[in-house]
């Protein structure tokens, strides 16, 4: 019966990882239509609906009260969003801050020599030195290789293997960090001033914003965003065969037989 019982566990998260897999792409099909068909909305229409968005349970979004500058069709998140991870992967990654971040502002780029220009900028309201955390990137913290172009990785192992693992996705909400842009074109930009700290924090994951240079009042907070961000070629997708970490998709044919011998071990034990 030991054994059987043993069996059957291993059956079982084999089916759950299977169904949550499925359940986590479902919800992100159906936030990337709530998204589209939103933003096809006229601007009026577009900002009434999402002032008169209810707050997220999981991630305390709250699109009208964000901070000056603040976009009115993305949430605002003081925590990470997790309602998309299996209880295992929630317990890997931090929940949040929790807090409004001081000692910075959202600003419209006005020169139109920045790569940006007509977009937000993040930019510094006090002198800030190296080594200085500003805080913690937060977003909806989504299963491996899932996200926008704003998800950064909560693991720093620059292998296949960091993207398989949980990301933050701050593309449908996020809190201020979302807005720093990349250093490349900015005028008198000499590389990045900031760096993501991919650390553990109190046991758990969590995606820090950490100075590298002194940054003086005024100043716009860059960061570099990679070669995986600017070249679609280089960005690593899923292990491939014969690569560490890769699991291969499973069949129809596979999920029904591992169904039968559910059926056939409980029957066992029932009648054991």
């Amino acid at each position: 019966l030991g054994g059987s019982r043993e069996r059957l566990s291993v059956r079982l998260s084999l089916l759950l990882s299977i169904a949550m897999s499925s359940f986590s792409q479902k919800l992100q099909e159906m936030a990337d239509a709530e998204a589209t068909a939103l933003s096809s909305l006229p601007e009026d229409e577009r900002q009434d609906l999402v002032q008169e968005a209810p707050t997220r349970k999981h991630g305390h979004g709250r699109p009208a009260c964000g901070p000056k500058g603040w976009p009115n069709d993305i949430l605002y998140l003081e925590n990470n969003d997790m309602s998309n991870l299996s209880t295992q992967d929630k317990r890997m990654v931090r929940p949040g801050a929790s807090a409004r971040i001081p000692g910075i502002e959202i600003r419209k780029i006005t020169d139109p020599a920045h790569p940006a220009y007509g977009q937000n900028g993040l930019y510094a309201t006090r002198d800030f030195g190296v080594g200085e955390v500003l805080g913690e990137y937060t977003g909806f913290v989504m299963p491996g290789h899932m996200g926008g172009e704003y998800t950064t990785r909560l693991w720093d192992t620059n292998d296949r293997l960091s993207y398989q693992k949980p990301g933050c996705d701050a593309s449908k909400g996020g809190n201020e960090f979302r807005m720093i842009n990349d250093f490349r074109g900015v005028p008198g930009a000499k590389g990045r001033n900031m760096r993501f700290s991919r650390c553990q924090v109190q046991g758990a994951r969590a995606a820090l914003i950490v100075a590298i240079k002194d940054v003086a009042e005024g100043e716009e907070f860059l960061l570099d965003y990679g070669e995986q961000y600017w070249g679609a070629d280089s960005k690593p997708g899923p292990p491939q065969p014969g690569e560490p970490g890769y699991v291969a998709p499973p069949s129809a044919e596979d999920i029904a037989r591992v169904e039968a011998e559910l059926c056939e071990m409980l029957q066992q034990a029932l009648e054991d």
